[in-house]
């Protein structure tokens, strides 16, 4: 814990970027189910319904920006968590030399 904490406490810009990243992928995955289960609630299902073409494409667009959101949040996780781990291979040979084992370290930088 020490160790996260003193990496972000070195990097505050960069601690603090990765969380307004994070903040801004989630707020965007909220925003875009939210509105597919809008779309969803409001298309008429009878017997005689017939299916609403701009409920159906506007359906397919969500799903569309909802997989590219999951996409690029994954893209960003990896490439915070390489950065974090190039930042901290100083910080983290010195708690391997201290006798920290690979299992404490990584929960350190996690």
């Amino acid at each position: 814990m020490l160790l996260g904490l003193r990496l972000a406490a070195r990097r505050p810009r960069r601690a603090v970027l990765a969380a307004a990243s994070d903040a801004i992928t989630v707020s965007g995955i909220v925003a875009v189910l939210t509105a597919r289960l809008r779309v969803a609630s409001q298309e008429f299902s009878g017997p005689n319904a017939l299916a609403d073409p701009l409920s159906e494409r506007l359906g397919q667009t969500m799903l569309v920006i909802t997989v590219m959101i999951g996409v690029l949040a994954s893209i960003n996780a990896v490439f915070i968590v390489w950065a974090t781990v190039l930042g901290a291979r100083r910080s983290s040979a010195v708690a391997r030399a201290l006798g920290a084992n690979a299992g404490q370290v990584s929960a350190s930088l996690v």
